[in-house]
């Protein structure tokens, strides 16, 4: 009998573990006001089509970051090593794209496209290479305008965007819209990234929205909706007022459209 008691608590606690370790996205910050960030990295895209970029995902598996530049499907999609070097500059983005991230559940990169192009994924290879591209989910009922960039929230499998000055939720699994987090702060929106919020996974302070204006990238928690701390830019670093704003693999990604570089910078 002690002999199946001992048995049943470690498959709980193998059980627990499993579950708990899926959520790696989660910083070891914790948010307060006077957080700094410094450039650590670069990725420069390949020259040709495309001025915004949609964003930066990182497979952790294959360390190796991608980027991809909205406005168009045949815009560039770049892949990068984990020091920033190019892999593949030739790579078609398939969709126009606004959000995207790599999600961990799906072993997917995601992403959402402009007005009614929806949620797609795109499959990845052994070795990291895109291998694939399918619809997830079709129609502009996916997201609150058609300009919206979606940040994806991993610890409760949720797209979240930012429209008219609150936060919007919707579903991964059934793309249905879910809630408004409503930001509790008086925030001047003309002071703001109109289109984009970031998924930061920092301690209170999971949503990130950009401060062109200060320099600054205000930590929301999801939890209250209060803001709860800031992270300082470096003066030279860009500052856009629309879309070119991301974070992925622990970094800020903000994107110089005159150079086509993404700057990486870690938070301390």
């Amino acid at each position: 009998m002690y002999k199946k008691i001992f048995t049943l608590i470690l498959i709980t606690a193998a059980i627990y573990a499993s579950i708990t370790g899926c959520k790696t996205t989660q910083s070891a910050l914790t948010a307060k006001e006077g957080l700094q960030a410094s450039h650590a990295i670069t990725l420069k895209m390949p020259s040709g089509d495309g001025t915004n970029g949609a964003g930066v995902a990182y497979h952790k598996g294959s360390e190796r970051w991608y980027a991809v530049f909205a406005g168009n499907s045949y815009f560039p999609l770049a892949i990068f090593d984990k020091s920033g070097k190019i892999i593949d500059g030739n790579q078609k983005a398939q969709f126009d794209a606004r959000g995207f991230w790599y999600n961990e559940n799906t072993k997917k990169i995601e992403g959402n496209g402009y007005g009614s192009e929806g949620i797609v994924g795109i499959s990845l290879d052994s070795k990291g290479m895109t291998d694939g591209y399918d619809i997830i989910f079709y129609g502009d009922s996916h997201q609150p305008s058609p300009q919206s960039v979606g940040a994806y929230d991993p610890s409760n499998d949720e797209i979240l965007y930012f429209h008219d000055g609150s936060i919007e939720r919707y579903d991964r699994k059934s793309g249905d819209r879910i809630g408004t987090l409503g930001i509790k702060d008086a925030l001047n929106p003309y002071d703001l990234n109109e289109t984009t919020l970031v998924y930061t996974g920092i301690k209170n302070g999971e949503i990130g929205i950009l401060n062109y204006k200060t320099g600054k990238i205000l930590l929301i928690s999801k939890s209250s909706g209060r803001q709860t701390g800031s992270i300082s830019l470096p003066s030279d670093a860009p500052m856009p007022d629309m879309f070119n704003f991301s974070y992925s693999g622990g970094f800020i990604w903000l994107f110089d459209i005159n150079t086509r570089i993404w700057h990486g910078y870690k938070v301390k």
